[in-house]
């Protein structure tokens, strides 16, 4: 069986999954919890939300004052790629997304560009998007 061994600080080193064979361990056990171990899981889990809660807001205030500095080759010329498609089921989460990341200031609506990229849309598992 092949064996690597990797000299990272601080990291685990996983054993690839064809270990998983020979080592003959309770792998049922050892990944379930007990209906108490469950209970103090959730109430660690809520302990460590409340406690830096601020970091769960829906804001973006911990982004205002920062800016990008993008550096150009001398002589690049614009780009405008035309935006993709919104599919229809998912134009009414991208338009509240744009607008809450222009209401925030992390983004600004312009007429017209010389340089221009399509957004990628990304659905999340509660309904929302991601741009």
């Amino acid at each position: 069986m092949p064996f690597i061994v990797a000299d990272y600080e601080k990291k685990p080193t996983l054993l690839g999954r064809n270990w998983l064979n020979h080592v003959q361990l309770e792998w049922g056990e050892i990944f379930s919890l007990t209906r108490s171990q469950s209970e103090s899981a959730k109430s660690q889990l809520d302990s460590l939300l409340a406690k830096h809660s601020e970091l769960f807001k829906d804001s973006y205030d911990g982004m205002k004052g920062l800016e990008a500095h993008i550096t150009m080759k001398h002589g690049a010329k614009a780009i405008f790629i035309k935006p993709l498609r919104v599919p229809y089921a998912l134009k009414d989460e991208v338009e509240k997304e744009l607008s809450k990341l222009e209401k925030n200031g992390v983004i600004v609506e312009t007429d017209r560009s010389d340089w221009a990229s399509p957004i990628r849309v990304v659905p999340k598992a509660d309904k929302s998007v991601r741009i």
